[in-house]
């Protein structure tokens, strides 16, 4: 069933998080640790849920983990707009040299005009610049 899925429910409370409703992304969360208790779910979706909720120190606990059960989610740290404000940091540029990804150039993100057409970008802030009135989505 869809609506039982991990991912899913991860989600969920990162836009709970990220619309600043922390106590419903809490609850949310602890659904997710429910779900753990009985089913495998990927320990970079709680470290994301972390991220979205500011907890910082949580949020690398759990990167952490899912580099150490091989939790193939983790190449997403790469491209995750998510942790953007957490790249500079030396415990996530460390993560990424050990998991080998720290060449990385995936693409996953897209500009979206809002008057105009679509077209792909590697670099938001640059074309953000141009466009005022662009749009930014993962996918």
């Amino acid at each position: 069933e869809c609506e039982s899925s991990p991912w899913i429910t991860a989600v969920r409370a990162r836009v709970y998080a990220r619309l600043g409703r922390k106590e419903v992304a809490r609850t949310v969360l602890v659904e997710v640790n429910e779900k753990a208790e009985t089913e495998w779910v990927a320990p970079y979706l709680v470290a994301t849920i972390h991220f979205a909720l500011g907890d910082k120190e949580q949020g690398f606990e759990w990167l952490e983990k899912a580099f150490t059960q091989y939790d193939e989610a983790l190449n997403f740290m790469t491209v995750d707009p998510l942790l953007d404000a957490y790249r500079t940091e030396p415990q996530f540029k460390e993560l990424l040299r050990r998991a080998g990804l720290e060449q990385s150039h995936g693409k996953t993100h897209l500009i979206i005009p809002v008057s105009g057409s679509l077209k792909s970008s590697d670099n938001f802030s640059r074309d953000a610049l141009v466009s005022s009135e662009a749009r930014r989505i993962w996918i």
